[in-house]
């Protein structure tokens, strides 16, 4: 099943990488290399889910999934933080922050793929348990 994806990453060459092979597997992807950036896409229209860099310039990443939590119309938007922070204070942090999953950009490759299919069908799950309906979606894109 195709997902629109939002990718936040500012480093252009891994921006590319991991846009070229969610295309690949079929998925529809938004760039945005900063956490405003993301926020005026999240507004136009949300993503079945959001993969988000860490450190970004302006505001972080962590800071920007608290404010997604923070929202009622995004609180349920599945967030996988990519990020190059391995620690596990930082892994901590990131789920405590609301992340669904935490992926080092170490083990992106073979993980990446296995984590966007979870969280989509997480997100499938909940939209026939609640019924819920995502404020500002396109028709059709559950």
């Amino acid at each position: 099943m195709s997902a629109t994806i939002l990718v936040v990453e500012d480093e252009p060459a891994i921006q590319s990488l991991i846009e070229v092979n969610l295309h690949r597997a079929g998925h529809n992807v938004i760039l945005a290399a900063d956490a405003e950036s993301a926020r005026r896409a999240v507004q136009q229209a949300l993503p079945d889910l959001i993969l988000l860099d860490w450190m970004l310039p302006g505001m972080s990443g962590i800071d920007f999934a608290r404010q997604l939590r923070g929202d009622t119309r995004t609180r349920r938007l599945p967030i996988i933080m990519l990020t190059a922070r391995a620690e596990e204070r930082d892994k901590i942090e990131g789920l405590d922050v609301g992340a669904d999953d935490y992926v080092t950009k170490q083990c992106a490759r073979t993980y990446g793929h296995h984590a966007v299919a979870q969280a989509g069908a997480q997100r499938q799950k909940c939209a026939r348990k609640a019924g819920c309906r995502r404020a500002g979606s396109r028709a059709g894109a559950h």
